[in-house]
């Protein structure tokens, strides 16, 4: 029988970047949270070879699609020698800093294991992810919300976010999230970041009483909103008119180029929305917190 899955966008409350390693990859840590708005997918045995549809969408159904190669993957994996249909129906929009292919990896992971009932579990699947790239093993995680850390692949359970409103608004085009990071200046190679579980639990619990990040010991910022903006600085006005607007915090999630705003007022929420949607259309989007797990 088809699995239907559901392939949650995401929004990074903050994103720190740390430091360079030696393999070309960054150290992160970040706070990141699955959003209600997601892809579709629909995963299903076949007798062989990988059919990869993404049907009025304008994405590769080859190997230049990342959803194909996680499914390369999984049976290099398992050695089934069977094959697979996958249909995508997308809803989050492509390269926008929102996690839409790396979640798209994860669910055709998790709905492949789920078909040919191979039990592989988290911890396997995840590493499979992991080579296919570093937010796959969050999306590949049962929960909502989760402390990332080294590229991305550890993580560690973090509060939900709460009863917020929450403002997509993206700009109407792609930024290469390689591009970005080939573009980030490095000011200190330290982890000035690093915290104890506990503690951070204890930071967030007190933000999400106050609705206010006043209590963390480092600045609410993304450090990979300078590279973004001083390209695009639509970014960076889109940012500045949502906190006029209300939010109680706003900025560029991931390497861009949406925007979210986290809005405790749902009617202010209903209003920035209004204020955005001449403008950027089908690039607005208000959703919510993601309430439970794949």
């Amino acid at each position: 029988m088809p699995v239907v899955m559901a392939a949650p966008a995401k929004i990074n409350i903050f994103l720190k970047i740390l430091s360079l390693r030696p393999d070309g990859y960054h150290e992160l840590f970040s706070w990141m949270h699955k959003l209600a708005i997601a892809d579709k997918m629909t995963v299903e045995s076949v007798g062989s070879g990988i059919d990869l549809r993404c049907p009025d969408s304008e994405l590769p159904e080859d190997r230049d699609n990342l959803i194909y190669r996680a499914a390369m993957a999984f049976f290099a994996a398992t050695g089934i020698k069977g094959g697979a249909r996958i249909t995508l129906e997308k809803k989050i929009p492509v390269a926008a800093g929102l996690g839409g292919g790396s979640s798209d990896a994860a669910s055709c992971l998790v709905g492949l294991d789920r078909v040919f009932a191979t039990d592989l579990g988290l911890e396997k699947l995840e590493r499979i992810g992991l080579a296919l790239g570093a937010d796959v093993p969050f999306f590949v995680r049962e929960g909502v919300s989760f402390w990332c850390e080294g590229v991305g692949e550890k993580l560690s359970a973090a509060p939900f976010l709460g009863d917020f409103r929450i403002l997509l608004v993206n700009p109407g085009f792609a930024v290469k999230t390689a591009w970005v990071y080939h573009n980030l200046p490095l000011t200190s190679m330290g982890n000035t970041y690093n915290l104890a579980p506990g503690k951070k639990d204890e930071l967030t619990r007190r933000w999400l009483e106050r609705n206010s990040f006043a209590s963390l010991p480092f600045p609410l910022e993304n450090d990979l909103e300078a590279v973004t903006m001083s390209s695009h600085p639509l970014v960076a006005g889109i940012r500045d008119e949502m906190r006029r607007q209300g939010a109680v915090t706003a900025m560029m999630s991931g390497s861009g180029p949406t925007v979210f705003g986290l809005f405790a007022d749902h009617a202010l929420a209903d209003t920035a929305a209004a204020f955005f949607a001449p403008r950027y259309g089908e690039g607005v989007v208000l959703t919510s917190p993601a309430a439970a797990v794949k």
